[in-house]
């Protein structure tokens, strides 16, 4: 077994490693040890950061790993959210953070890429979802779930994205410029 393994490349013994792993936290959970508690959600943001990290290296090849490296980060911090508040009809709303999360990652790849295009839709896509993730959150909080302290915290969240506004028009009128065009 030894030479068998010392014949995989690196990616593939992570991979046989994370399932030996996963393979014995079922067992351990089945037999009803609690192994994780309430860090489980690290399980997930880990190969979110190791996804970033990758894409942060400057390697051009790997600029494509921020989009994934975001969604499954920001899915393991939704869930970290969520494990330690109990509030767990969040996901209701909190699926549209996977917009901005996208525009994130469009925007940080239009920057490295040179692509203004790419830069802009990232742009509309974190400003527009964050938007109807107030919406969202508002409504479902407020009228859904009955919970009033949730206003505070979203009409903070708003507040800044007032206080944002005519940054985003300068930046963007600067960069809708015909001259600042990348096709």
């Amino acid at each position: 077994m030894r030479v068998w393994f010392s014949q995989l490349d690196d990616r593939a013994k992570i991979g046989y490693i994370l399932a030996i792993l996963g393979i014995g936290f079922l067992v351990l959970q089945g037999l009803g040890a609690n192994v994780v508690g309430g860090m489980w959600t690290f399980l997930i943001i880990a190969p979110g950061i190791w996804l970033i990290s990758q894409a942060h290296q400057g390697d051009p090849s790997q600029i494509g790993r921020i989009t994934p490296g975001l969604l499954v980060l920001g899915t393991g911090v939704i869930l970290f959210y969520q494990s330690l508040t109990g509030h767990w009809l969040s996901w209701a709303y909190m699926w549209i953070l996977y917009t901005v999360l996208l525009g994130m990652g469009l925007r940080f790849q239009g920057e490295k890429r040179g692509h203004q295009i790419e830069v802009n839709a990232g742009d509309d896509l974190i400003w527009w979802g964050m938007i109807v993730f107030i919406g969202f959150g508002l409504f479902f909080e407020i009228l859904i779930f009955g919970n009033s302290a949730a206003r505070l915290i979203f009409a903070l969240i708003g507040l800044i994205m007032f206080r944002l506004w005519p940054y985003r028009q300068r930046r963007k009128a600067k960069h809708d410029s015909p001259d600042h065009q990348n096709l």
